[in-house]
């Protein structure tokens, strides 16, 4: 254009300075419309981002919460680069803040082997769930639960399995990557919500009633049972003197009537002391 400016200011015979200053303007106004479209590709580009997100985290949500049919999962899933014959892993976790939720992210990445912006992840309920190619094997400094390796239309039962074990992982303080089968018998002490009321009543009430020093004799003999009933360990752990420990969990048999001698009694004593840990 501006060749083409500079023959017809030849034929017209127009001013130098008055043609330069045509071509500064015509510069000038190229560089803020440049300015402009780069601004514009910018926040279609942040759009399009934001859209992507949202349409690969509301997948996750459907596939790992059941919602979605499988006809619609394997329908949709080369859309996120998912082959719905192979075996992929749920991942549960727990995030108290959006920058947690963003480590939590980026180590699971790390340890699957898949780029954080292309980890498929929704929150879902109270958690964050995770479609994963593979389990990670270790995650270091934050409770990651994994579900069983299932097609990917099956993964909402993997999911819950998940869900169990980050609950169960919570309430015992639990870090790292961790299934259902390093659990034992802890996902038990989560259920029967009822029953343990009554047991309550009937066993810790009497400790409670025991006056300032009953959180102590509860703090030893959940340890007393934590340790496999090592007096020792106990003690060392708690540091006090093992005569104090054996004094404790004396105490604590006298108040609640369970004799942690009788198999029954300890798992009923473990259980109860169990689900009020934190």
């Amino acid at each position: 254009m501006l060749a083409l400016l500079d023959d017809v200011a030849a034929e017209v015979a127009l001013p130098a300075d008055l043609l330069l200053a045509v071509h500064d303007s015509t510069w000038e106004f190229s560089n803020e419309a440049s300015a402009v479209f780069a601004r514009v590709q910018h926040d279609l580009a942040l759009e399009r981002a934001h859209f992507d997100a949202e349409r690969r985290s509301a997948f996750v949500a459907g596939v790992l919460s059941g919602t979605f049919t499988p006809e619609r999962i394997n329908r949709d899933a080369h859309l996120f680069g998912l082959a719905p014959q192979n075996q992929h892993v749920a991942l549960a976790a727990r995030a108290v803040s959006a920058d947690d939720a963003a480590v939590i992210r980026r180590a699971i990445a790390s340890a699957v082997g898949v780029p954080v912006d292309r980890l498929l992840l929704a929150q879902v309920g109270a958690v964050l769930g995770f479609i994963a190619p593979r389990a990670p094997e270790s995650v270091i400094g934050h409770l990651v639960a994994i579900g069983p390796p299932v097609p990917l239309d099956q993964l909402g039962a993997s999911f819950d399995e998940a869900v169990l074990v980050v609950e169960t992982g919570t309430q015992f303080a639990m870090s790292g990557a961790v299934r259902l089968s390093d659990l034992g018998p802890r996902p038990l002490v989560l259920s029967a919500a009822h029953t343990a009321e009554g047991l309550v009543a009937r066993h810790l009430a009497p400790l409670e009633a025991a006056g300032r020093s009953s959180s102590e004799i509860e703090d030893t003999a959940r340890a007393y049972l934590d340790c496999d009933q090592e007096v020792r360990e106990v003690a060392r752990r708690l540091a006090v003197h093992p005569n104090t420990v054996r004094y404790r969990v004396n105490r604590f048999q006298q108040l609640t009537g369970l004799d942690l001698r009788s198999t029954e009694d300890l798992v009923t004593a473990w259980w109860l002391l169990n689900r009020r840990r934190g």
